[in-house]
């Protein structure tokens, strides 16, 4: 029997070759973790310890950043990516901003957005959701790319966003 993420899909149809061994042929073409379980008894009556392999993934879609935005409001950058085989520490961001220590921002993105901890996932869902309140003033660009566990990548997607929590001066 073959399963994929949980569900029975169909008995396998079993190729004989000889007597003693028996071979069975099935592509696993759509993304998805499968597992392969088998039961045998041989002509004897004689019964296997049943077998069930480990979980084996396949994975041709890349991930996808459904959101990377700053919201006014909550002052909140807001990253969501949807993936199965999601890894913050396969996402790259690089914040580049004017008017602002940018050195220092970079950094602690950098290390803040790949910490698992930081990372929040919807219950049955493969989607991530990754937010961090920025609040110095400035204009900022952000680049942001991942890739899955199976090297799927991501186009980079740009944006940009301002922050300006200073009032304008009357001038004298």
């Amino acid at each position: 029997t073959i399963e994929k993420d949980g569900t029975e899909l169909q008995k396998v149809n079993w190729l004989k070759n000889d007597p003693d061994k028996h071979i069975a042929i099935m592509p696993l073409e759509e993304d998805g973790e499968y597992k392969v379980i088998a039961e045998c008894m041989d002509k004897s009556g004689n019964i296997m310890a049943n077998y069930e392999s480990d979980i084996l993934v396949v994975d041709k879609q890349a991930p996808i950043i459904q959101k990377s935005e700053y919201d006014v409001k909550s002052q909140k950058l807001q990253i969501e990516v949807k993936e199965r085989n999601f890894d913050p520490r396969d996402v790259l961001a690089k914040l580049t901003v004017t008017d602002a220590p940018e050195d220092s921002i970079n950094r602690e993105l950098l290390a803040d957005i790949q910490d698992v901890e930081n990372w929040q996932t919807e219950k049955g869902s493969h989607i991530h959701t990754y937010k961090r309140e920025i609040t110095a003033d400035g204009k900022y660009t952000l680049e942001l790319s991942c890739k899955d566990l199976s090297n799927n990548e991501v186009e980079i997607v740009i944006k940009d966003f301002t922050i300006d929590h200073t009032a304008p001066t009357n001038p004298e």
